[in-house]
């Protein structure tokens, strides 16, 4: 507490004349409520200082995260519209006698897709461009049935692969749903030479009087740049298997 001044005094009626008890008293009333003063603004002080650390410390807590699995990929950009379906695939479908082609999804691979204890590309419903399947296709995946398909691999050999839809409940209680290829992925990933961050896209195509689904794999561009390398592949003879 500071030492008292004249000032103090002002609002107090002092008698020189008073006796030294009065004086004294009159002084430590004063004292008493600069006292008081002072602790009030000590304690607004100090609220105000724990008020700005608590805001700065929700700040922190509700910064974006940045270490993320994604944003540290920094996954490409993703083409915009997307190529159209390459002209060697459209004659590989034609061959086959394929009808109804329609661009199902255009991504770029994540590790979650080359692991090889996943085994299985992922298709989210969320990121599917056209509608390719049927209504009772549609239902059936949806009771965990499972679809096979021709599939023609970026290096045009065909293959078959099962399709089937995967509901992944999260914490929040939602469900996130995915259909996904598997069966011979890791095969398909490793003989074609998928790498993360390449760019692919899956067509579907229909054969038998359009009553088969079949799909195809399109690199669109590789991580390091080799766009449509994989598409300009041949097929090897021998290698497949008919629809």
């Amino acid at each position: 507490m500071r030492l008292l001044n004249p000032n103090d005094f002002k609002n107090k009626d002092v008698d020189p004349t008073m006796s030294a008890i009065d004086m004294l008293s009159v002084a430590a009333e004063v004292a008493a409520r600069i006292y008081d003063q002072e602790q009030k603004g000590l304690k607004r002080s100090r609220g105000g200082s724990s008020f700005q650390q608590k805001k700065k410390s929700k700040r922190k807590e509700e910064k974006p995260k940045t270490g993320s699995k994604r944003s540290k990929l920094d996954m490409p950009t993703l083409p915009n519209p997307p190529p159209d379906l390459p002209e060697e695939f459209r004659n590989r479908i034609e061959a086959m006698g394929g009808r109804q082609v329609v661009l199902v999804i255009q991504k770029a691979l994540y590790d979650t897709d080359l692991k090889k204890n996943n085994s299985r590309l992922s298709i989210p419903l969320r990121q599917i461009e056209g509608d390719f399947l049927r209504d009772d296709e549609r239902e059936s995946l949806i009771q965990q049935n499972e679809m096979k398909v021709s599939f023609i691999e970026p290096s045009h050999k065909v293959n078959n692969m099962i399709l089937r839809q995967w509901d992944m409940r999260k914490d929040s209680g939602k469900t996130c749903s995915q259909y996904v290829l598997r069966t011979f992925w890791n095969e398909v990933s490793q003989e074609n030479g998928l790498g993360l961050k390449d760019v692919v896209q899956v067509w579907s195509f229909r054969v038998d009087n359009e009553q088969k689904l079949c799909l195809a794999l399109v690199v669109v561009s590789r991580c390091g740049g080799n766009e449509g390398e994989s598409s300009s592949h041949e097929a090897r003879d021998g290698e497949g298997v008919g629809v």
